[in-house]
């Protein structure tokens, strides 16, 4: 017989919300739920990591009894989950070693991505873990510009979701293009550099602008100063 292995009385959240956060609120890149009852299938951890492009969702039990297996379940909302990865348990008898499981989520995701933990008995009665997210849209959706403020040249890094080019347009602070470069780039993170020993001491925007895309809802731009 399966006990439900996380619940919201059996568990806690564990570098999921600060001190002084909501309590809805949760780590941008990183965030998992932790046991602190013993059980027959004991959970000491469930956790999601945004690396590069790829999310890891890690485990670790410290008990289980007939655990058949384990469905890895994810949702854009938080409420509508659909089963993605499995990942075989101990299976029949009872395990009472600490047992490390992981499984890499591809998927592209450039929002708020919900993951949950379902744990399967031999008898497929089952349970749920707590809900944990992940925010992949800070690191893809920011630039980074460096040395800021710059003299002669600019390293431009940034967050790609296909093979495309892209525009790198300067404006001033009329917002008036003093110049402009085309770029191809390639899925995942790319840095360009690029010659400003032509641009004059002041405040400029450096902005990223898709090539062969007209609207400017996906335009990213960034102050920097020239010295």
């Amino acid at each position: 017989v399966c006990a439900p292995g996380s619940t919201v009385d059996s568990t806690k959240r564990d570098q999921l919300n600060t001190a002084n956060s909501d309590p809805t609120s949760f780590n941008h890149h990183y965030g998992t739920v932790q046991s602190i009852q013993r059980l027959p299938i004991e959970l000491l951890f469930f956790s999601v990591e945004l690396i590069e492009e790829e999310i890891l969702c890690k485990w670790e039990t410290a008990s289980e009894t007939n655990n058949d297996y384990f469905d890895i379940e994810s949702s854009k909302n938080g409420s509508e989950f659909t089963a993605w990865g499995r990942v075989k348990g101990f299976g029949m008898g009872i395990s009472s070693t600490t047992r490390r499981y992981s499984i890499v989520d591809n998927s592209y995701c450039d929002d708020i991505r919900y993951y949950r933990l379902k744990q399967v008995d031999i008898d497929g009665q089952y349970s749920y873990s707590d809900i944990v997210a992940v925010d992949c849209s800070r690191d893809k959706k920011s630039i980074s510009v460096f040395p800021n403020p710059a003299k002669s040249t600019i390293f431009c890094s940034f967050y790609e979701n296909k093979n495309s080019s892209v525009k790198l347009q300067w404006l001033d602070l009329l917002g008036k293009i003093v110049k402009e470069e085309v770029y191809d780039v390639v899925k995942g993170y790319n840095t360009v550099q690029s010659d400003v020993s032509d641009l004059a001491q002041g405040i400029y925007f450096l902005r990223i602008r898709e090539s062969e895309k007209t609207s400017v809802e996906n335009d990213r731009q960034i102050k920097f100063l020239m010295n």
